[in-house]
């Protein structure tokens, strides 16, 4: 899936978490996030402190054989209240 089919077809919002050099990219379902109370990255930090953990899916690029880039789900992951301060609303990727 490229970024464009991505963007169309599955309605993800994009986070990352500032804990290193190289942050960690994820996503979650636009519906699945509109179930949180907060707003934005508060919306994380929030179902994290009532939840203790939650679980979301890891976004990466690569590229593919034909020379395109791929960007989508690379595994899943739990965030814990160590994360949430660290959690920020939007990602940039970094083409390799």
């Amino acid at each position: 899936m490229l970024w464009n089919d991505l963007a169309q077809t599955n309605r993800t919002i994009f986070f990352h978490l500032a804990r290193s050099e190289s942050p960690v990219i994820f996503g979650v379902e636009r519906d699945e996030l509109l179930k949180l109370r907060g707003r934005g990255a508060g919306r994380i930090r929030s179902a994290i402190a009532q939840q203790g953990r939650l679980p979301v899916q890891q976004y990466a690029i690569s590229r593919q054989g034909d020379g395109r880039f791929r960007i989508g789900p690379e595994k899943q992951i739990e965030l814990t209240q160590a994360d949430a301060p660290l959690v920020r609303f939007g990602a940039r990727f970094v083409l390799p």
